[in-house]
């Protein structure tokens, strides 16, 4: 797994991915937990890899048709990355909340355009989470309840449901 994983990330070797979700099967039916920590971390960063590479795949040949969803989890990362900022390190794409910031926009504007509301309110519950960080949950919590009022169905599904539990938290709508 360990080398699977660095070839995915450091040559940008996409036939290596197979093998690093085979070896991880492979290691996890034999009970051995030591030394996992290190391994999955390394899973961990090609995972982070993989979403570029699906990203460039879908540009490649023309499937943009989840790219809001990758999007979105490229943002939930790279928000992960700084605890402490400011509501101007939204624009700055140095920043690990302006990176994020901007996937997720451009995660809201695919998502607009293709009709996925559900992933649209996805990206704006990260979104809106990273707004109440600096200080902007009004804008967020409007955000999110614009994009939650889109889904006009299976509003009792786990992934709704927690959109609707974290527009909550924001505040009265």
């Amino acid at each position: 797994m360990w080398e699977g994983a660095e070839r995915v990330i450091s040559l940008d070797d996409h036939s290596a991915v197979a093998g690093v979700i085979e070896a991880g099967m492979a290691a996890a039916d034999t009970g051995n937990r030591g030394g996992s920590t290190t391994v999955l971390a390394r899973v961990a960063e090609a995972t982070r890899a993989v979403i570029d590479m699906a990203l460039a795949e879908s540009a490649e040949s023309g499937q943009p048709w989840w790219d809001s969803a990758l999007l979105r989890m490229r943002a939930e990362l790279a928000a992960d990355e700084a605890t402490t900022g400011c509501g101007a390190d939204l624009d700055d794409l140095e920043h690990p909340w302006g990176r994020a910031a901007a996937d997720w926009r451009d995660a809201l504007e695919i998502t607009d355009r293709f009709g996925f509301p559900v992933h649209g309110a996805r990206a704006a519950s990260g979104y809106a989470g990273l707004l109440q960080r600096v200080d902007r949950a009004e804008e967020g919590r409007l955000l999110l309840s614009e994009w939650y009022g889109r889904c006009t169905e299976g509003r009792d599904t786990p992934t709704l449901t927690a959109v609707r539990v974290h527009l909550e938290t924001l505040g009265p709508t």
